[in-house]
């Protein structure tokens, strides 16, 4: 989960854009490559519930250069 304090760009996600600013918050699947591109100097919050995911037995990540 990614919160936009301040500024302006997009993130790619599996080849995919989606533009964002300040106050948006998005999500990103931790499986899927993803990047971020800044149109100005920004600041993301990031955080997860990767521990929970885990000790429920449903989290999943995407290692290496792996193709589907």
């Amino acid at each position: 989960v990614y919160s936009v304090v301040e500024g302006e760009g997009r993130t790619i996600i599996d080849g995919e854009a989606f533009e964002w600013g300040p106050r948006d918050i998005f999500v990103v699947p931790v499986w899927k490559p993803h990047h971020h591109e800044a149109s100005s100097d920004c600041f993301l919050f990031s955080f997860s519930d990767r521990r929970l995911q885990e000790t429920l037995g449903l989290y999943r990540e995407r290692c290496g250069n792996v193709t589907e």
